[in-house]
């Protein structure tokens, strides 16, 4: 077992293929990195067959094996692990509209077990605002439900263009049928978690300066790209009791690996 304070975690939206030679090309850029516990999205059960089989982790669980549900043409979400870290008890999230694509576990090697969470939002386009919230709703009563750290990577489908570090001030309005999605990421939220890069960039301002002037329109880095318009989609929150000291976007290697999302990566040190 790890039993240090250190955690690398990465999450990252694989990009669906049912091809079992493409998913080669996405585990050897997997085992090209340095990572503790990646959440990945997207996962097909072919994807999930190569992972198992070929090396790339030491334990990890799979929404779409074990849990009764329908694998077929379908993805969904996994965790894995290495470098001495191991998961137990894995749940799908009650309540989360697309069952697949929630999954959490409890997290071993550090002092204190971690709530670790691989999660892909729904998205509106497909099956509307309404649809789109009940997964953010479900998520926010997954984060509150649990006592103590907590970790998780996911696809938010979120547009956020934005360089700035102060988060937005999010107001009730009875009419917005997203205003959950944009409470979620405001700057008083309904859960206790804050986004890694934000923590990265107050704590390092010369990273921040650097970043906003590669991208002075933003996003305060590319995670996945819409049409022509560079966003980022794809985060992992934290709970306050870690500090961060690392937090990159990969963009391009990740498409380089058959994805068109980002792999995301942050050093996590656990408080004493």
């Amino acid at each position: 077992m790890h039993l240090g304070g250190n955690l690398r975690f990465a999450t990252w939206n694989l990009k669906y293929s049912d091809d079992g030679k493409e998913s080669f090309r996405r585990l050897d850029f997997l085992k090209s990195l340095e990572w503790d516990v990646v959440a990945l999205q997207e996962v097909s059960s072919a994807a999930w067959q190569v992972f198992s089989e070929n090396g790339l982790t030491e334990g990890g669980f799979c929404s779409l094996e074990g849990f009764g549900v329908d694998s077929k043409k379908a993805y969904g979400v996994a965790l894995l692990v290495q470098n001495g870290f191991s998961l137990k008890d894995p749940e799908l999230l009650p309540g989360n509209p697309q069952i697949r694509r929630a999954l959490a576990a409890k997290l071993y090697g550090l002092e204190n077990p971690v709530n670790v969470l691989s999660w892909h939002a729904p998205n509106a386009a497909g099956s509307g605002a309404e649809f789109k919230m009940k997964g953010y709703k479900a998520i926010i009563g997954w984060i509150n439900s649990k006592r103590g750290s907590i970790v998780i990577g996911f696809d938010g489908n979120h547009w956020n263009i934005s360089s700035e570090l102060d988060l937005p001030n999010v107001e009730y309005e009875e009419q917005w049928p997203f205003f959950l999605e944009a409470w979620f990421f405001g700057d008083e939220p309904p859960h206790r978690l804050r986004d890694a890069l934000i923590a990265y960039y107050r704590n390092n301002p010369t990273m921040y300066a650097d970043a906003v002037k590669e991208r002075p329109q933003g996003p305060l880095a590319v995670s996945y790209i819409r049409g022509k318009t560079e966003d980022r989609f794809d985060y992992i929150f934290i709970s306050d009791d870690f500090e961060v000291s690392n937090c990159r976007y990969d963009y391009e290697g990740a498409v380089a690996a058959g994805s068109d999302h980002a792999l995301v990566y942050a050093d996590l040190v656990l408080r004493e």
